[in-house]
C-alpha cells in the first residue's frame, strides 16, 4: 500500500510523467472520479489499471537505466551507454574523448541519438557484440562504471569540459583491432594523454 501511495504522490506533482517524455499516457482515457470527497480506495482504482501498471514498469525501467530500444533514450543516457561500451575502464579523459568524437559527427547535419545509432558507427551497438546487451541493462553488469558514465555525459553535454581531441570524429583501438582502412585517408590526432585509443579527424 505504501509502494503505491508513494507513486500516487509522484504521479499527482508530476515528477514521473515528467520524467518519461516517450509516448506520454493520456489521463483522461483512465476512469473518471465523480465523487468530490476522494477516498483512497478510489485513487487506488484510477491507478490500478493495465495503462497504469505498464507506466510503473516503465518507470521503474528508466530508474533503472534498462532498456529494450536505445531510441527511447534521451541524449544523455545514450551517451552514456555509448562511453561505457566503448571506453569501458579507460581514464575519464579518455572517455571524455570518446563522446566528443559522437558530439563533433553532429556537424555533419545528424542529431547526437542519429550519429550514436547510425549502424557500424560504434561497435559497442552492433546486435551481434555482447556488449549490445550489456548496455540495455548496464546497472546489473557494472554499476559504478556506468553511473560514473552518466555523470561525465552529463557534464559534457552542460559544458563543463571542452573537446580534448582537437576535433576527433573517429579513433581505434591498436590493442584490439589493426588500423582501419578510412585511417589512410584522415588526419591523425594521436593518443590523448595516455589513451588505449588513437584519435583521428
Amino acid at each position: 500500500m505504501k509502494k503505491k501511495s508513494n507513486l500516487i504522490i509522484a504521479l499527482a506533482s508530476g515528477i514521473l510523467l515528467s520524467s518519461w517524455n516517450h509516448n506520454p499516457v493520456k489521463i483522461e482515457t483512465f476512469p473518471k472520479i465523480e465523487n468530490p470527497i476522494i477516498r483512497e480506495e478510489e485513487i487506488l482504482s484510477v491507478f490500478s489499471t493495465p495503462e497504469m501498471k505498464k507506466l510503473e514498469n516503465k518507470i521503474v525501467d528508466l530508474v533503472n537505466y534498462k532498456t529494450s530500444d536505445f531510441y527511447e533514450d534521451n541524449d544523455r543516457i545514450l551517451l552514456a551507454r555509448m562511453i561505457t561500451g566503448e571506453a569501458d575502464e579507460c581514464s575519464d579523459i579518455e572517455k571524455i574523448s570518446v563522446a566528443f568524437t559522437a558530439i563533433n559527427r553532429t556537424k555533419w547535419g545528424k542529431t547526437l541519438k542519429e550519429v550514436i545509432l547510425q549502424p557500424r558507427a560504434y561497435s559497442c551497438f552492433n546486435p551481434e557484440f555482447d556488449s549490445s546487451i550489456f548496455l540495455k541493462n548496464p546497472l546489473r553488469y557494472d554499476k559504478p562504471e556506468f553511473l560514473n558514465c552518466l555523470k561525465l555525459s552529463e557534464e559534457i553535454l552542460n559544458g563543463r569540459y571542452k573537446d580534448p581531441t582537437n576535433g576527433a570524429t573517429f579513433y581505434y583501438n591498436p590493442n584490439l583491432v589493426q588500423t582501419p582502412s578510412w585511417a589512410k585517408d584522415l588526419v591523425r590526432i594521436g593518443r590523448i594523454g595516455n589513451s588505449h585509443h588513437i584519435f583521428y579527424k
